[in-house]
């Protein structure tokens, strides 16, 4: 993520989505659930869901913590 997050460059804090996909992420509707991760999203009047996951290289999990406590938990208030 560029500013003012400053996110690291690099494969292990790397997804590729669509254009849509992408802007639901920086919008904080959409993220990757630390431990298990499963994608985990909201839809307008209800409760949050998720859907399974499938990477073919590890993530940084300390980029996937900071994507979903500051952008997904503060997106979804």
């Amino acid at each position: 993520m560029g500013k003012p997050h400053n996110g690291k460059d690099g494969l292990p804090n790397t997804i590729v989505v669509c254009p849509q996909h992408h802007a639901m992420f920086d919008l904080g509707v959409i993220a990757i659930k630390p431990k298990s991760h499963v994608i985990e999203y909201w839809n307008k009047g209800e409760d949050k869901k998720t859907s399974k996951l499938i990477l073919k290289h590890k993530l940084d999990p300390e980029c996937v913590q900071y994507h979903y406590r500051k952008i997904f938990k503060g997106g979804s208030k």
